[in-house]
């Protein structure tokens, strides 16, 4: 049986429907019927209402997020488990791409060389949706793990993201700690050719803690859909 954690909201509202429910039971039994058991009338029915206004304010229907964050975990560690068996071994890149139909979409690459880098972009594919077989940085192609994410926000949150890398950096933080609300806090660092983006409190890292466990090498091969949206983002 699944168990309803109350929030504040509600322990407060509760607290204050008892305390109604034992001023009205004490009115009863002392059958008194002065000034002041009127305003003991009156303070009950208005602990009452707003006893009930609290209830209503709690979110039962949320879901756990500690639990939300394990629904990726299978699917990225057995993506970066397969990749790891067809021999590639290097780090991933999220990048536009032109398909035969010349047109352009979001790509995660990953090179086959250790620490090998990513063809300049757009990659164009030909031969393939799956390899890249470039001879001077061969790899795989595969679906960003945040792009769903991405276009949901753009289609159905109307979120436009500028182009410049300042910029990209606080509609990152609006995206997380607002629409999203997955994070307390959300600051972008750009260095060079270096961006760091650092995520306080995220709430599903639950799902990062049970990935490093498999290997940290998955975070940089193939990471979850939070940290794909961040590199789709600014791709």
């Amino acid at each position: 049986m699944r168990k309803i954690a109350l929030d504040d909201y509600a322990t407060a509202g509760l607290i204050l429907i008892g305390t109604a429910a034992i001023m009205t039971l004490v009115l009863i039994f002392t059958v008194r019927s002065d000034l002041a058991s009127a305003s003991v009338i009156l303070c009950s029915a208005v602990f009452f209402l707003v006893g009930i206004f609290f209830v209503a304010l709690q979110n039962g229907d949320s879901i756990d997020a500690g639990i939300a964050g394990l629904l990726t975990v299978d699917a990225t560690i057995s993506i970066a488990r397969h990749s790891a068996d067809l021999g590639i071994a290097g780090n991933g890149f999220v990048v536009p791409a032109h398909n035969a139909a010349d047109k352009t979409a979001l790509i995660h690459f990953i090179p086959v060389a250790e620490g090998g880098g990513c063809p300049m972009p757009p990659i164009r594919i030909t031969d393939t949706y799956s390899y890249l077989l470039d001879d001077s940085c061969p790899g795989i192609l595969l679906l960003p793990s945040g792009v769903t994410l991405l276009k949901t926000l753009q289609n159905d949150f109307n979120l436009h993201f500028p182009e410049e890398s300042e910029d990209i950096g606080l509609a990152i933080r609006e995206v997380f700690e607002d629409v999203l609300e997955m994070a307390d806090s959300v600051e972008t660092t750009v260095s060079g050719d270096q961006i760091i983006v650092d995520i306080r409190n995220y709430r599903l890292f639950s799902g990062c803690a049970r990935v490093r466990e498999e290997s940290a090498k998955i975070c940089t091969m193939y990471p979850c859909p939070a940290c794909s949206l961040v590199a789709c983002i600014f791709a």
